[in-house]
């Protein structure tokens, strides 16, 4: 269910192409893979690139930019955390149809309607992190209510 309502977004910003031929699954420009050479950054002792995490637009700005310069594809799982298998599935998914993926954590408060509790929604940022971790994710947006809504915002 969770897949069939964010689809559209998640594979749109995806820039899916293989929906229905697993065979596409490969990043759209082969030659790299997610844990090939993007960006000059910490390894582990695996060979995976360690978890960038950022909460500012400027700088997931910049990095996403960078990315693109170097002509890589990237996939956008759009979350509200409280990671699941559901959420590590989508990541999988992403990371076979990009060449990076970002995951998103972001408790939206426009979301709640007046009688809905914004308050008691679950939120674990570093239990999240940690479920990344083990994932194929390259950079997490974490952003704040602030951050994405600056006093200055309107519609």
């Amino acid at each position: 269910r969770f897949l069939q309502r964010n689809s559209a977004a998640f594979f749109l910003l995806a820039g899916w192409r293989g929906l229905r031929q697993p065979d596409k699954f490969a990043p759209q420009h082969g030659k790299r893979n997610h844990f090939g050479p993007v960006s000059p950054e910490i390894r582990t002792a695996s060979g995976k690139p360690d978890l960038a995490v950022v909460s500012r637009v400027a700088e997931l700005r910049r990095l996403i930019g960078q990315w693109k310069s170097e002509g890589l594809s990237i996939a956008l799982v759009p979350t509200m955390g409280a990671l699941h298998r559901g959420h590590t599935s989508l990541i999988e998914i992403a990371a076979r149809a990009a060449d990076a993926t970002v995951v998103s954590i972001f408790v939206n408060p426009k979301q709640f309607g007046p009688n809905e509790d914004l308050i008691s929604y679950p939120r674990d940022l570093n239990r999240d992190l940690e479920t990344l971790k083990m994932s194929q994710a390259r950079l997490v947006f974490a952003p704040t209510p602030a951050d994405i809504y600056p006093d200055v915002f309107a519609t």
